[in-house]
C-alpha cells in the first residue's frame, strides 16, 4: 500500500466519513501512531493484494452506484468507437437509471466484447482485471490507484476538481 499512499497524498482526497483522528494527507501520516499507511481509507475487500491481471484486460467503465449524471451510457459508446478491439466491462450501480440499464444491454447484445454488470456486492474482482478505467473523479479513483488501475478520471462535480488536479499533477492518472 505504500504505492497507494504516496498516490494518495496531494491528490485533494478528504475523508468525508472520518478515518482516525490527526491524519495528515500531506504527510502521510497518523500523529497518535506516526504509522505511513493510508490503508484505513479504503473498503476492506481493497486491502488485500490485488490478483493477477489477463489479457486482453478489459477497460473498465464505472460511474458509482447512482451514475449521476448518466455518464456510463455515452462514456461506453464512445469507448466501443475508439477502441473496437478492446473488451469493456461496465460497471452499474444499483441506483443506475432504468433507461441507460436498458441501453446498455441492448449495447452489450450488439458488442460480444462490451460486459455490463449490475449492482455488484464487490467491485474489486472487476478491478483487478483492468489496467485502466474510466470513472467519475472520486473516491473510486483513489481504490482504482490502490488495485493498480490507472484511472482516467472525469471531474463531474464541483468536490472533484481537486482530486482530479492532484492526480494529473502527480500523473497518478489521467484528466481529460
Amino acid at each position: 500500500l505504500a504505492a497507494s499512499a504516496i498516490a494518495l497524498s496531494g491528490c485533494g482526497f478528504q475523508p468525508l466519513y472520518g478515518g482516525p483522528s490527526g491524519v495528515s494527507l500531506d504527510g502521510i501520516s497518523l500523529e497518535q501512531t506516526g504509522d505511513t499507511r493510508l490503508d484505513y481509507l479504503l473498503r476492506d475487500e481493497l486491502r488485500a493484494p490485488p490478483a493477477a491481471r489477463t489479457d486482453p484486460a478489459p477497460v473498465l467503465v464505472v460511474f458509482g452506484v447512482a451514475d449521476l449524471g448518466g455518464w456510463t451510457l455515452p462514456v461506453t459508446e464512445a469507448l466501443l468507437r475508439a477502441a473496437p478491439e478492446a473488451p469493456i466491462d461496465v460497471l452499474l450501480g444499483s441506483g443506475a437509471a432504468e433507461q441507460a440499464s436498458a441501453g446498455l444491454q441492448r449495447l452489450a447484445a450488439q458488442h460480444p466484447r462490451l460486459t455490463v454488470r449490475h449492482a455488484l456486492a464487490a467491485l474489486a474482482p472487476w478491478m483487478d482485471q483492468a489496467h485502466v478505467a474510466v470513472c467519475a473523479a472520486g473516491s473510486t479513483c483513489w481504490e482504482l490507484i490502490a488495485r493498480g488501475v490507472v484511472p482516467v478520471a472525469l471531474p463531474l462535480a464541483e468536490n472533484q476538481r481537486a482530486v482530479a488536479g492532484g492526480l494529473e499533477g502527480l500523473g497518478a492518472g489521467v484528466v481529460p
